[in-house]
């Protein structure tokens, strides 16, 4: 045989993603969304990628008023006369000094 294989191996077909929409929105969905994605990751490995790194995002305000509060204090009453420029800058300056502290 001198390392043939005789029997043909199956080819699986490369969906678009079209395709993989296509086929999820026409599947049952009789499991739970986890397990449903758990099983189906191998038939719609497009989809399964894309709903891994969005559906992992939690649903929280914590980043977005945590903005605003250092916006606050970085802007108070005394430093009224900062431009949009500096206070980025400065609240970026601010949040890097944070983050090097817990190194």
């Amino acid at each position: 045989m001198c390392g043939y294989n005789a029997s043909p191996q199956k080819k699986t077909k490369t969906l678009t993603i079209k395709e993989e929409i296509g086929s999820y929105s026409s599947s049952k969905k009789d499991l739970d969304f986890s397990s449903f994605w758990l099983a189906k990751s191998n038939e719609l490995p497009l989809l399964a990628s894309f709903v891994r790194k969005y559906c992992a995002i939690p649903a929280s305000s914590v980043a977005s008023e945590s903005a605003f509060s250092i916006a606050n204090y970085v802007q108070r009453k005394e430093r009224s006369s900062l431009s949009s420029k500096n206070l980025r800058y400065s609240m970026i300056l601010r949040e890097s000094q944070r983050n090097l502290n817990l190194f």
